[in-house]
């Protein structure tokens, strides 16, 4: 369908859109207008100007709603009219462009199982501020935020960041993720400088409850070197249509939770745990894949929603992030 990949593009255009509008105002160097009128040490001009307005318009442009206008509205309104009146699909959700847009992605089935790519953090966000809450996406068709950067330091990446480890000690930064609006995501561990390290990520599973410790090391001179905990190259190559993904080991992997299965930016699947098998190692999921896989360069990634460094040796530093499905560009 030579639609799809467009929809996709569009949906990360949206969303990279809104993540650099937010950090525009949030990053630049001009600050809050509600710390710009403070500055004045002015009174009378602070009692004029500060008030609802001056933190509504701090608070809008600080989640970048400015993409959530009446032209980003009609554009929405245009794609749930394409699905609705020029394909005639009947929505497997609701009438909201949420169940319009879960039914068109590939291979979904009628409930919660998965086997789709999932959209941007920032374009689901998009949508409810321009249609309503009603139009809110599932949690398992959303991956985190940013623009996920492969190489040297991620610092302008926007993405969200569980937190880091500093000579052993962990400092959180953005903590948890959302479980109302994201299942989960990858745990990104990325070398902060050149000194070798270990430590145990112990990696909040998707009810928020119980948890795997996931142990990751790199000697000295790795800086920006990156790791995604528990995650397992496929040892088998399968194809579309599959249920039984073959790995080396599930020690990383929950029943019952969801698992990106990656082969590329462009081919990429969220699918569901059935059960893990010993005879031989792999996963079993709830329904096929819509995608082919190949063995060794791709991969099947747990998913959580926390992490933090638990017992840790060495004098290196790590940051760790949610890992975004695919990288988001204009």
């Amino acid at each position: 369908m030579a639609v799809e990949p467009q929809v996709k593009l569009i949906v990360d255009r949206v969303a990279k859109g809104r993540q650099l509008s937010r950090a525009n105002y949030v990053e630049g160097a001009g600050g809050k207008f509600w710390d710009l009128v403070d500055a004045s040490q002015d009174e009378l001009f602070e009692n004029w100007l500060k008030g609802f307005g001056l933190t509504a318009l701090d608070d809008a442009l600080d989640e970048g709603t400015d993409w959530g206008t009446t032209v980003l509205r009609n554009i929405f309104e245009d794609m749930r009219g394409y699905f609705r009146d020029g394909l005639g699909i009947t929505p497997i959700a609701n009438s909201a462009l949420g169940g319009w847009l879960r039914t068109y992605l590939p291979g979904l089935p009628i409930d919660d199982r998965g086997g789709q790519w999932r959209v941007p953090w920032d374009c689901a966000e998009a949508i409810i501020q321009a249609l309503g809450v009603s139009e809110k996406l599932p949690t398992y068709c959303v991956f985190p935020k940013g623009t996920r950067i492969d190489a040297g330091d991620p610092g302008a990446a926007g993405m969200h960041q569980f937190g880091w480890c500093l000579n052993t000690e962990w400092i959180p930064v953005d903590g948890t993720l959302d479980k109302t609006k994201i299942v989960g995501a990858g745990i990104w561990v990325i070398a902060a400088d050149a000194n070798a390290l270990e430590a145990t990520w112990r990696c909040i599973r998707q009810d928020g409850i119980a948890y795997k410790d996931i142990t990751i090391s790199w000697g000295a001179g790795n800086q920006w070197v990156r790791t995604l905990a528990g995650a397992e190259p496929l040892a088998e190559s399968v194809s579309k249509g599959a249920t039984i993904i073959p790995v080396a080991s599930t020690a990383a992997f929950i029943v019952g939770d969801y698992i990106l299965l990656y082969k590329s930016d462009g081919v990429q699947e969220v699918v569901k745990v059935k059960a893990l098998l010993t005879g031989p190692i792999a996963i079993e999921l709830e329904t096929a894949i819509v995608n082919g896989y190949a063995a060794t360069t791709d991969e099947a990634i747990p998913m959580f929603l926390d992490t933090s460094s638990q017992a840790a040796t060495g004098s290196g530093g790590a940051l760790a992030f949610a890992y975004p499905d695919r990288i988001i560009a204009l």
